[in-house]
């Protein structure tokens, strides 16, 4: 490789005054062919850096716009929702009085079920419902069967009425994994097509911003919701206002009435539906009346920086 002095590097360069007023002086000036380096114009990258500052993506900017809110408020009491019912499946099967009472294997018999089914249907249950429905019906239709279908768990304890204490009858199991496995892929579908939904709910700049967002309060609802789950449970199944076993009875008709009302919210998403996509390539201070006009702007006025 050819060495070159630091002192003659842009010995070569000629310098002329520009008219700052009739034209801006270029970026990038290449030294020469045969080398990579190149002058930056320290007033430019300036400029740049300032308009950096002003579409700066922000979670205030984030929360004032009402799309992505209630986006993100779903997604969040959704994660809260799917973890509650998760944690209280298994405290039901142990349960002796206001459930199954069955043993760990046993509850790993369910879940192995239930996994099988998840594996073989998740896949084609995401793509052929978006592709169907469309992104929002197949939202609205995986929260109506995922959540609501924690009612439908206590009836395991009518089908296996009357055998020995610890005993899961194989109808059960089959039930059981059944049910478990339906909600479970369909969690997977709401989370697919909230995320889709709410990427589309801001400029393709400001998407990281919001995932991470997502990903905070989603995480502390999950963090919320054993807590929930456990302090409802035991007081359903030991406080002694419920018989034994409505407690546990009591406990999936709530988690499934809060599924209902996350439905309520879901169907609110969908009057988003036709302007979703209206103000997609907003900049944090720009006003949603101006923002299609500014972004055709941007589009023409946008040049690749080149190469050398």
């Amino acid at each position: 490789m050819r060495k070159i002095s630091s002192i003659n590097l842009f010995k070569h360069l000629t310098f002329t005054q520009v008219d700052q007023q009739s034209r801006s002086p270029a970026k990038f000036f290449a030294s020469s062919p045969s080398t990579s380096a190149f002058l930056l114009d320290s007033e430019g990258m300036h400029e740049d850096n300032e308009s950096n500052n002003e579409n700066q993506i922000t979670v205030s900017w984030i929360w004032s716009r009402e799309k992505t809110k209630k986006h993100l408020i779903v997604y969040w009491i959704y994660s809260f929702l799917v973890v509650a019912l998760d944690e209280t499946f298994p405290l039901f099967c142990m349960s002796v009085a206001s459930g199954l009472g069955i043993t760990e294997s046993q509850i790993g018999n369910i879940l192995t079920g239930s996994g099988l089914c998840y594996v073989l249907i998740q896949y084609f249950a995401v793509t052929k419902s978006v592709s169907k429905f469309g992104v929002y019906n197949a939202m609205l239709v995986g929260t109506f069967t995922s959540i609501p279908m924690a009612s439908l768990l206590p009836f395991s304890l009518v089908l296996n009425r009357g055998s020995e204490p610890g005993e899961l009858r194989i109808e059960v199991l089959v039930y059981l994994s059944v049910v478990y496995s339906i909600a479970r892929v369909s969690s997977s579908i709401v989370f697919s097509t909230l995320t889709m939904t709410t990427n589309r709910t801001v400029p393709f700049h400001a998407r990281a911003t919001v995932n991470g967002f997502s990903m905070v309060g989603g995480s502390f609802g999950k963090a919320l919701g054993p807590t929930f789950a456990g302090i409802l449970f035991a007081f359903s199944a030991s406080s002694g206002v419920f018989r034994a076993p409505f407690g546990s009875v009591f406990v999936f008709c709530i988690i499934g009435f809060m599924g209902l009302i996350l439905i309520a919210l879901v169907r609110d998403l969908m009057d988003f539906v036709d302007t979703i996509d209206d103000d997609v390539r907003q900049k944090p201070g720009e006003t949603d009346q101006n923002s299609r006009s500014s972004s055709s702007i941007n589009e023409e006025s946008e040049e690749d920086i080149p190469t050398f």
